[in-house]
């Protein structure tokens, strides 16, 4: 098969990653979240990205999550596996390890701390594309990573086997359209940050990697629907309510507001992993005001 015609557009969600009190990784958890996700109808999930806390999993924890997301998935959508890490060799290993494991795609973020200059980002690239036959996906995240892929590099990347697509996560719609201009006969862009999805699909992206889902679940599938049958209206009135969702992001240590808002929705969140801590009561109880104005959850008045 040519990965270039894997598909590879709609609602991705990035899928939390349980843990019990005790900091161990809740397998059943994971499976029932993955229904819920399958149930609202997603395209695909992104396992053990940024929302899944893969900085704080152990290697084999994360072989573990590809081979759980996989087998459960059952090729009713597209598993993409968070294979990123500092090194070359390490995001190498991990990525044949997630292809062995029977994922669809990986998603590789830019190497973090170091900071590579281009030439090291285009070898630590070409280097998981020579060792794997399954799509890769491009994670720019430059407010974690203090690395951008700018237009101009992405237009190098896409040239390289394998690479089929990127998660655009700078914030920058002008950065998402000139990618798009240089580079989207070869690659396609996914939005990171959903607040910007619906400006993003007018200009050429074709969805998102994301965690609103994991607690709005079907009505981020609606709206990517809505923007692609131009029903506009319908598509912006659910834009506004993803951006009011995302003011509760900022609350704790990310990604623990939303497990938290997934646990007040009677979903398994399950804990965040330490250092960071459960949110406080205060925070919980913006949380639940958010969830209520979004009519995700009855009003306690």
């Amino acid at each position: 098969m040519n990965v270039r015609d894997a598909s590879f557009e709609g609602i991705i969600p990035a899928i939390i990653t349980p843990f019990t009190s005790r900091g161990e990784v809740d397998e059943e958890a994971f499976r029932e979240n993955i229904e819920f996700l399958i149930e609202s109808g997603v395209h695909g999930i992104a396992v053990a990205g940024s929302a899944g806390e893969f900085f704080s999993l152990a290697t084999e924890e994360r072989r573990r999550l590809f081979e759980i997301a996989a087998s459960q998935a059952k090729d009713r959508i597209i598993v993409l596996a968070g294979t990123g890490a500092i090194t070359t060799r390490e995001a190498v290993e991990l990525t044949e390890s997630a292809c062995d494991l029977g994922v669809d795609a990986a998603l590789v973020v830019t190497p973090f701390y170091i900071q590579p200059d281009t030439e090291g980002i285009i070898s630590h690239y070409q280097a998981i594309s020579r060792a794997v036959d399954i799509p890769i996906c491009l994670y720019n995240l430059p407010s974690r990573t203090n690395v951008n892929l700018t237009p101009a590099v992405v237009d190098r990347l896409a040239d390289i086997d394998n690479v089929v697509a990127i998660k655009e996560s700078s914030n920058d719609l002008i950065q998402m359209s000139e990618i798009i201009r240089l580079a989207g006969d070869r690659i396609k862009l996914m939005v990171g940050n959903d607040p910007l999805l619906f400006p993003a699909l007018m200009m050429g992206a074709v969805g998102c990697i994301s965690p609103s889902p994991n607690i709005m679940g079907k009505m981020v599938v609606d709206m990517y629907h809505y923007s692609k049958s131009g029903e506009a209206e319908k598509a912006r009135e659910i834009q506004y309510k993803i951006c009011l969702l995302r003011t509760i992001y900022g609350l704790g240590t990310f990604p623990t507001a939303i497990k938290e808002a997934v646990n007040l929705l009677g979903r398994p969140g399950g804990f965040p992993r330490k250092p960071a801590l459960p949110l406080g009561e205060k925070e919980r109880e913006k949380v639940r005001r958010v969830l209520t104005e979004l009519h995700l959850m009855e009003s306690r008045d």
